[in-house]
């Protein structure tokens, strides 16, 4: 599954993956997510079509970033973790996994399969350097997204119908919270 988030977050947001980019996508920069933060809480309750549109857009785009970031993370502690890598040089090492998925990704086998996202894994070696990367690359703009995440959350911590817009965005956002990966603990 993780994989899966990693190869979303590379069809999405490329330029995280190059080495040389310093270019990170950007979260909550509309009007509509600096307004939302000066109004009362009737304006809230009030909100109209238009915002909640926008604010819903902003929080999916921001919910799919992190839980790809999360995923580069996770997988990147699992590859690093010393019980995995003990077990994977016990059964050969990387060259099996390796070289199926090369040849799922030569024949073009991997295009249009639900299974494409495993073709990350035809150098693994390559794949571990480049999630150390973007963890290090995207650590402070994780950080500045889930504080956004936070900040919208505690603002729509108001009382309202569960058919109007504003409940439906809370909903929205207490769906981040149920998008983490595990932690690795390494046994001995």
């Amino acid at each position: 599954f993780s994989l899966e988030k990693i190869y979303e977050l590379m069809i999405y947001h490329p330029t995280i993956f190059d080495y040389e980019a310093q270019i990170l996508p950007d979260f909550f920069m509309s009007e509509a997510s600096h307004h939302v933060h000066s109004m009362s809480v009737e304006g809230l309750k009030n909100i109209n079509k238009s915002t909640h549109e926008q604010l819903v857009s902003e929080i999916t785009e921001a919910r799919s970033f992190l839980f790809g970031a999360r995923a580069c993370k996770f997988f990147l502690n699992l590859l690093q973790s010393p019980g995995v890598e003990e077990h994977i040089n016990a059964q050969g090492g990387w060259a099996p996994v390796e070289a199926i998925t090369s040849t799922f990704y030569h024949l073009n086998l991997h295009e249009g399969s639900e299974n494409e996202h495993f073709v990350q894994l035809r150098e693994v070696r390559e794949l571990t350097s480049t999630l150390e990367d973007v963890n290090q690359k995207l650590e402070q703009k994780v950080e500045h997204c889930e504080f956004c995440i936070r900040r919208l959350r505690r603002k729509f911590n108001i009382k309202t119908s569960r058919r109007s817009l504003v409940h439906n965005l809370k909903l929205h956002i207490a769906g981040e919270k149920g998008e983490h990966f595990p932690i690795v603990v390494a046994m001995q």
